[in-house]
């Protein structure tokens, strides 16, 4: 980051129907709500908790320090978050985001996004 010596990195999997449009998944039965399909949920009430849009991952850049030796493996990296390191303006630092583990039934022309941003809400996306 040019202006800042510090951010936070997230990134979420989300499915995409076959045209491409992201999926949310309503976690109760919806006989259960009082709506009757998601598109009903007002936006100000589509939360994580009733509306998980994929698996997510987080993490602060100053952050970012790992011990392999504590890590369950090597793609999931324990973060002890003991100190601090911040980041000089304009310095690239890798990130190791954990993302939880997800299973998804994928039916034909469904796919998957990854998408990277910051607090400020950059944001990259990949279709995959």
């Amino acid at each position: 980051c040019e202006e800042r010596n510090d951010f936070t990195g997230f990134v979420i999997l989300r499915k995409l129907d076959r045209a491409g449009r992201p999926l949310m998944h309503l976690n109760f039965p919806t006989h259960a709500t009082p709506v009757q399909s998601i598109e009903e949920v007002p936006t100000k009430d589509q939360a994580s908790l009733n509306l998980p849009l994929g698996s997510v991952g987080i993490l602060r850049a100053s952050h970012h320090a790992f011990e392999l030796s504590k890590s369950i493996h090597p793609q999931f990296l324990f973060h002890p978050h003991r100190s601090q390191e911040k980041v000089s303006p304009g310095e690239i630092v890798k990130l190791a985001i954990k993302i939880w583990a997800m299973g998804i039934d994928f039916d034909a022309g469904e796919s998957v996004s990854v998408q990277v941003s910051d607090a400020q809400r950059s944001t990259v996306t990949a279709l995959m």
